[in-house]
């Protein structure tokens, strides 16, 4: 077997490894530590992945691999992971978390076959309880704070501010 395939394979098995923890342990997560469980599957998926790569390059035949290309092999193993793992939650839980129709869907899935009333459904889904639950979310990641009742973005580099700073230099320059 080649290093190329032992490498995609060590991805590849870590990234089902991720899946799997992801379906057992994913039904237990509160709405708060949704953050906090992505990222300790991301590591523990990592970690995986590195004994596995490690594993798979010390069968290889002849001593022909110092420690710099097996650490070199690792993280190429790592990326691809990572990659996999990171697409999986862009295209995957980001939105089955934050479509409100996914998640109607859901509320309505938990109690079939059985059914559910509307007025069970808005106790269950109301317009504040989607505010909440994304204001919960906020705060767990960290891109959010409360302070004596305001809610404020963290003062750190994000995606906001990202854009807001192209878009000052797009208006600074092209006015």
């Amino acid at each position: 077997m080649s290093v190329d395939s032992l490498i995609v394979n060590s991805a590849v098995v870590s990234f089902g490894f991720y899946l799997f923890l992801y379906f057992l342990f994913f039904r237990f997560a509160s709405s708060k530590k949704i953050f906090p469980w992505l990222m300790g599957l991301l590591v523990a998926g990592g970690v995986f992945n590195a004994v596995t790569s490690f594993i798979l390059l010390s069968r290889l035949p002849g001593g022909v691999w110092g420690i710099g290309e097996k650490i070199l092999f690792v993280l190429v193993a790592e990326f691809l992971y990572g990659l996999a793992a990171v697409l999986f939650i862009l295209c995957f839980c980001g939105p089955n978390e934050t479509s409100v129709r996914i998640r109607l869907l859901y509320e309505i899935g938990k109690v079939s076959p059985q059914g559910i009333t509307i007025h069970a459904l808005l106790m269950r889904y109301s317009d504040q309880e989607i505010l909440e639950r994304r204001l919960e979310r906020l705060l767990a990641s960290g891109e959010v704070y409360q302070e004596c009742g305001q809610y404020r973005i963290k003062p750190v580099f994000n995606f906001f501010s990202f854009r807001d700073l192209v878009a000052s230099l797009i208006n600074h320059y092209f006015k």
